[in-house]
């Protein structure tokens, strides 16, 4: 019973994804399927029973529907994936074709997208030429620096546009809060602000500066054998691991979950201890909710916050 339990669930996933995809209702479409594709049993090789190819059917359909969602979203890095995914799993698929032409929507965008990008870098270095020579006459004035950094940052040269962008802060305290600013300078770990020289220093500096990260978030619930053909809950559970991304110990991190129903009304807040965690490490949490049967029905979505120590 348990196990037909089970199979309905991930076959749920399928059936309603599908129906997303028909609707063309592709975000909701994207998760029913990623959660099929990961919940769903993947025949063994050799496998050639009747369920085993009506499972191998499902998948195919699945990871085909997932990838095309993924493209119609524009979202091209996760249609990439998939596509390339479905290549490894069916060399020999129903679908080979549709996923080919899907790949190459994909390299044609990027093609496209670096073509832009050039076109970009090209006009910034006009610009900033022009600009630097207004600089010339009015070198204190914020508004040209801000403008001398944007052409900076659109040619690449992020450190460069930092550090223009300080001068345009110097002059005019008031441009802290421009929230272009604000994205493309950051606060580093002492609370000063400094420019970002590359990407990857911002994603390091971020790292340092929210150290915890939730991820591979679970939910599972359960009606009881007692209550099985209704909706009540007996449990609502919510697992995951919290890794420390940064480069120190984090001291007293914790992982609070808020449960909320689907008007956005708090219905709890649970909280799983953690402890000490070094550099890199990672550990899982649990967290069940303690609302009786009615109340546990009401919950819609959840949100899980890292929190330590500061």
């Amino acid at each position: 019973m348990a196990a037909l339990a089970y199979s309905c669930v991930w076959f749920d996933d399928y059936r309603i994804g599908s129906r997303n995809f028909k609707q063309q209702d592709y975000p909701y479409a994207v998760i029913r399927y990623e959660r099929f594709l990961e919940r769903a049993p993947k025949p063994a090789t050799g496998q050639t029973g009747f369920f085993a190819r009506r499972m191998t059917d499902r998948r195919e359909v699945a990871m085909i529907n997932l990838g095309q969602s993924y493209l119609k979203m524009d979202d091209y890095y996760d249609a990439e994936r998939i596509f390339a995914r479905y290549g490894a799993e069916f060399p020999k698929g129903h679908f080979t074709e549709a996923a080919r032409q899907g790949s190459a929507k994909v390299r044609e965008h990027y093609a496209e997208r670096q073509k832009r990008l050039l076109a970009d870098v090209a006009a910034a270095q006009k610009d900033a030429e022009r600009i630097q020579a207004d600089l010339a006459k009015k070198p204190r004035d914020p508004d040209l620096l801000v403008t001398l950094g944007n052409a900076f940052w659109k040619m690449g040269q992020y450190k460069s546009a930092g550090e223009t962008y300080l001068k345009a802060i110097e002059i005019n305290p008031k441009l802290r809060e421009n929230r272009l600013l604000q994205e493309r300078l950051i606060f580093d770990v002492n609370g000063n602000l400094v420019p970002v020289v590359n990407p990857q220093q911002r994603i390091a500096l971020e790292n340092e500066r929210e150290p915890l990260v939730v991820e591979d978030v679970h939910d599972y619930t359960s009606r009881g054998t007692e209550d099985f053909v209704s909706s009540r809950r007996i449990y609502y559970m919510v697992t995951g691991t919290v890794r420390n991304r940064s480069t120190r110990p984090i001291l007293g991190a914790r992982v609070e979950v808020t449960f909320y129903s689907a008007l956005d009304k708090i219905l709890e807040v649970g909280t799983a201890s953690i402890g000490t965690l070094y550099p890199q490490e990672s550990r899982p949490f649990v967290v069940k909710a303690g609302l009786d049967a009615e109340a546990m029905g009401n919950i819609t979505r959840y949100r899980c916050q890292p929190l330590f120590q500061q």
